[in-house]
Order: C-alpha cells, then structure tokens, then sequence
C-alpha cells in the first residue's frame, strides 16, 4: 500500500491483509469488510493489544514509583527527529515540564 513501505521478506509482494491482521494481532476468524482499500484502512489503523498492555504496565509500574528503562539516543523511527530529545523540543516547542497535579511520563 502507498502509506507504508512494509513488503513480504521473501516475496516480491506487498503484505496480504491476512498478514496485517496477524501483525496487528487480529483473531484469525475476524472477517475485514468493504473494499481492499477500506480494509487495509482499517486494518492500518488498529491498535495491537499487547501495545495498550504495555501501555497499562508502564501507568502501573510509574504510579508505584518504578523507575523506566532508558534508551539513550534510542531512533524511534528513520523519521528525522523523531528521538525523545528532538521530538520533545522540536514538535512540543519546549524541553519537558510536569505539573505535581497530572501524571507525566518525562522523555528521558
């Protein structure tokens, strides 16, 4: 599909919506309605549920005051800035700051 650069590793083809499903941790009995486009869409725009289980963990283990591992000049992506450190301060426009009053998950 244009919106992704995700190929086959061994065959000259773009990934089956089968395989998205399963990349997205679909139940293989689900059924993808409406035209090709329309399921790659919403296929594309899941969210896999071990990503909200990872999620939930690291809510849980900073409300109990467990500290995360950091990954310095970690590259999220081969998007440019798109490091804890550029990201904060390019698209936020300003280094962290945490109100005592909301939770805050800082960049590090």
């Amino acid at each position: 599909m244009p919106a992704t650069d995700l190929a086959h590793p061994e065959e000259d083809r773009p990934l089956s919506i089968q395989e998205y499903k399963r990349i997205q941790e679909f139940p293989d009995d689900w059924i993808i309605e409406g035209s090709l486009l329309d399921q790659y869409r919403q296929v594309g725009n899941a969210v896999p549920c071990s990503l909200g289980r990872a999620i939930g963990r690291m809510l849980v283990n900073y409300l109990n005051g467990v500290e995360p591992k950091v990954f310095r000049d970690f590259p999220y992506s081969r998007y440019l800035k798109t490091d804890d450190v550029s990201w904060e301060l390019d698209v936020l426009g300003k280094s962290h700051s945490c109100s005592a009053k909301q939770l805050c998950l800082p960049f590090m």
